[in-house]
């Protein structure tokens, strides 16, 4: 048996409910991708990408922090300037995960569920 095979998935035509035969993906309803409005659409990108960035950005900012209090040797100064930027990181997540925490409570309230891109759309 060629092993190769058998780690790559393959598309295989299936019967659906009507006894047609289909390719893959087509029994999926693409119809309703526009089903959230576009302003949810919208806050709910946005608030994904920038939620991303920000993880990024304390990712770098916390590394320099690190490497920086590695190599701060014994000087004192450097040390300390290191654990504040590990600090300053760490109150940046903290605060892009409240955040977070706050814009789920408030597209519950305003009953859209913004942090769910998919539903918007209807997947």
């Amino acid at each position: 048996m060629n092993l190769v095979k058998l780690f790559i998935p393959q598309a295989h035509a299936a019967f659906t409910q009507g006894g047609d035969i289909v390719g893959p993906g087509s029994h999926q309803n693409i119809s309703s991708a526009t089903a959230g409005t576009s302003l949810e659409t919208l806050i709910s990108t946005l608030l994904g990408a920038l939620t991303a960035i920000a993880g990024l950005g304390f990712l770098i900012y916390f590394v320099i922090g690190g490497i920086n209090w590695i190599t701060a040797g014994g000087d004192q100064q450097k040390h300390q300037k290191a654990t504040k930027q590990l600090t300053d990181a760490a109150i940046g997540l903290i605060v892009v995960v409240v955040a977070y925490a706050i814009a789920g409570i408030v597209g519950t309230v305003l009953e859209v569920d913004i942090l769910n891109p998919a539903s918007l759309l209807g997947l």
